[in-house]
């Protein structure tokens, strides 16, 4: 294939995946694009497509334009909005939207993808794209057959999508089973069971892949990225699910140890009142040999219960430090008896 040819490839391979990707933001406001050289002309698609990604309103504009200078109004308010978002439009121009200018709305949207679907991948402070490719060959590492080092020729054979999903789900993928001589098989695998299992809508085709010596990287980017945020979102999803439960655990124990408290604290009230009424009885045998019994009984209660109950006042001192040291450590208000 001459390097025209291939670029005539990638700029088909751009324009069904850009679309697609656009129509999964539009059907959140029931729109779709059939043409997307034609249908960003008047910049209401564009409009709608930048408030739902931006989740922001970008004011008024001409809802129903009748002359191309409402058109480019109207696209002139979605490229200074962009340009305000620190998006680079670096030679386009709304007369380029316009007048349907294929390369040029292809560029502007892989710049929108490039702004909001891969410039929050991070890794270890790299660019985006660094950033993407490192968490690829990262999940990918293990996999002796698998050689990430681009977003072209790396994903050819179709057993990194498959590598990838497996490092993630392996119940999803028979990797073991799989041969890099069967690509057209692995990207079909890896396309179906993304849509199926993981949500991942198929933005790329087996020809983009097959067909082609140097798949279109833009592409394959807007692809592998949806992966990122699927299992990234998973991973916070785990995370925030343990993090709860820690939570959940650390009330549980607090109310334990409060309950606790306040049962063997309550105890030790009523023993403190019944017994100050006890100490507080004057009906004994008026005689020396009573008073002598009374005196080895009261001896007795102090080398026994009494010490017993002064051990168990200083174990209730210590829980009640213990309830407050555990809920200040937890981010937990005072426990307060």
């Amino acid at each position: 294939m001459s390097k025209a040819g291939l670029e005539k490839k990638w700029e088909q391979t751009q324009k069904k995946t850009f679309t697609k990707w656009c129509n999964l933001h539009l059907g959140k406001r029931g729109m779709k694009l059939e043409e997307i050289q034609e249908d960003f002309q008047d910049g209401i698609k564009l409009i709608n497509l930048l408030e739902v990604i931006g989740a922001e309103p970008l004011g008024k504009y001409n809802k129903k334009p009748k002359m191309k200078i409402h058109n480019i109004e109207n696209v002139n308010r979605a490229l200074k909005w962009l340009k305000g978002k620190k998006v680079p439009l670096v030679l386009i121009s709304a007369e380029d939207i316009v007048d349907g200018n294929l390369k040029l709305i292809l560029g502007m949207i892989w710049t929108i993808i490039l702004r909001f679907q891969i410039a929050d991948i991070s890794e270890e402070e790299l660019s985006a794209k660094e950033a993407l490719l490192l968490w690829c060959k990262k999940k990918t590492s293990p996999y002796d057959n698998v050689k990430m080092d681009n977003f072209t020729t790396s994903w050819a054979d179709g057993l990194a999508f498959c590598a990838l999903i497996h490092a993630h789900r392996p119940d999803l993928i028979p990797y073991d089973s799989l041969s890099a001589a069967d690509p057209a098989k692995n990207l079909q695998l890896a396309f179906d069971v993304a849509e199926k299992d993981l949500g991942i809508p198929p933005l790329l085709d087996i020809e983009d892949i097959v067909d082609v010596p140097k798949p279109d990287e833009r592409s394959v980017m807007t692809y592998v990225a949806m992966f990122y945020h699927v299992f990234a979102s998973s991973r916070k999803a785990e995370v925030a699910a343990r993090r709860i439960g820690r939570l959940v655990d650390i009330k549980k124990t607090n109310e334990q140890l409060m309950a606790q408290y306040n049962t063997r604290s309550a105890e030790h009230v009523a023993w403190v009142k019944d017994t100050t009424e006890k100490l507080g009885e004057r009906d004994f045998d008026n005689t020396l040999e009573g008073a002598r019994a009374k005196r080895a009984e009261f001896q007795a209660w102090k080398t026994t219960e009494k010490a017993q109950r002064g051990l168990e006042k200083l174990n209730l001192g210590t829980l009640f430090d213990k309830i407050n040291a555990h809920a200040a450590e937890n981010g937990r208000p005072a426990f307060d008896d």
